[in-house]
């Protein structure tokens, strides 16, 4: 259960604010569920978030921020930026979170850039990922994901998509490489 207000646009601007009274209840782990009963319940979950749509020149601007708090010591927060000019965009967004987990004071931070190129029927892009986590400053997990991929529009409401993605992990020494393709039908 989730309730939700969204102000209404003003200007661009848009505030939003949630409240969940319960996501994750330890009462109701089984006993194959060990996990739900060493994190515990979390609950009483707000949520605000803003974001600004508009142009500025030539230039079309989204510009949002979050932050997120609950009852077991999780703290979130979020910005984010997406320009256009012409056939050309560029995006970044930067999380951080604060948590007890396990019973362990933790914290991670993800960061993400991209941009797109938009040459007629096709779209270009390319995107970095850099995501860490640490549990009581010892380093659990170090991420970075290189993307590049395309969207062609065949017809209308049809996309063919395809990505190739290469992924390091630093902290368990491992790598990998994804390929994905796929098309999209709107009716």
């Amino acid at each position: 259960d989730k309730i939700t207000y969204l102000t209404p646009v003003f200007s661009g601007f848009q505030a939003g604010l949630s409240y969940t009274p319960e996501v994750v209840d330890a009462s109701r782990a089984t006993a194959g569920n060990s996990l739900l009963t060493t994190v515990g319940t979390v609950d009483d979950v707000w949520e605000l978030a803003v974001r600004y749509e508009g142009m500025i020149s030539n230039v079309g601007v989204i510009l949002g921020g979050g932050y997120t708090t609950a009852n077991n010591d999780v703290d979130q927060w979020n910005l984010g930026a997406d320009l256009d000019i012409g056939a050309f965009g560029l995006g970044a967004v930067y999380t951080s979170a604060d948590a007890t987990i396990f019973g362990i004071d933790g914290d991670s931070d993800t960061w993400v850039v991209g941009a797109d190129y938009t040459p007629g029927p096709f779209k270009l892009g390319v995107s970095y990922l850099n995501a860490d986590a640490d549990l009581s400053s010892v380093n659990v997990f170090d991420e970075d994901r290189y993307t590049g991929g395309v969207v062609y529009t065949y017809g209308p409401g049809m996309t063919f998509r395809g990505s190739v993605a290469y992924t390091e992990e630093d902290v368990s020494d491992k790598d990998a490489t994804t390929v994905t393709v796929g098309t999209q039908i709107n009716f």
